[in-house]
């Protein structure tokens, strides 16, 4: 390779990253952020166990936390599912791990916003990840609890979440 050459691939990977220079890089891995745990209530005015509609929304109390000495987070919101609800969801928790590239500055408050269903890995048995909004570099992947493993929303295979809204409500000092 000429030095020209060499020059020349130099300068294109520097002009790359200079394009990319506080977002993450197109190619980074997410990391885990950590973990969002969530009690899902009845839906409004109805009492536990009672029917309701495909794709109803739910309110929902999170606690977010960074890692084993970060303090919690309190998120309020909304969480939105389709499936046989009725027969299989009664509030409950939820857990999901929270992740984004690693340059993904996160300050209080940082995955606060709406999420959606994101695209299901083709052959996956896995639910698809649920995608930030507003930022797309934060998704979360939902567990079944103490399984370490992605489950079917729930736990249950006949329920998809398909959005999640996040409203932070308190945050340490």
């Amino acid at each position: 390779m000429s030095y020209t050459a060499s020059l020349s691939s130099r300068l294109l990977v520097a002009s790359a990253l200079a394009a990319f220079p506080s977002a993450a890089l197109p190619w980074e891995a997410p990391v885990e952020l950590g973990i969002l745990t969530c009690t899902v209530g009845p839906r409004d005015g109805a009492p536990t166990g009672a029917a309701e509609s495909v794709g109803e929304q739910r309110p929902i109390a999170c606690r977010f936390r960074a890692g084993p000495s970060a303090p919690d987070e309190a998120y309020v919101g909304t969480l939105q599912m389709v499936g046989r609800i009725a027969q299989t969801v009664e509030p409950g928790s939820v857990l999901l791990i929270a992740k984004a590239p690693m340059s993904r500055r996160m300050d209080v408050g940082s995955i606060q916003q709406k999420y959606v269903a994101g695209a299901k890995a083709e052959g996956s048995s896995q639910p698809p990840p649920l995608v930030g909004e507003r930022d797309n570099s934060v998704v979360l992947y939902p567990l079944a609890p103490g399984s370490g493993q992605p489950s079917l929303a729930l736990g249950q295979p006949v329920v998809l979440i398909v959005s999640l809204e996040l409203r932070l409500e308190s945050a340490p000092a």
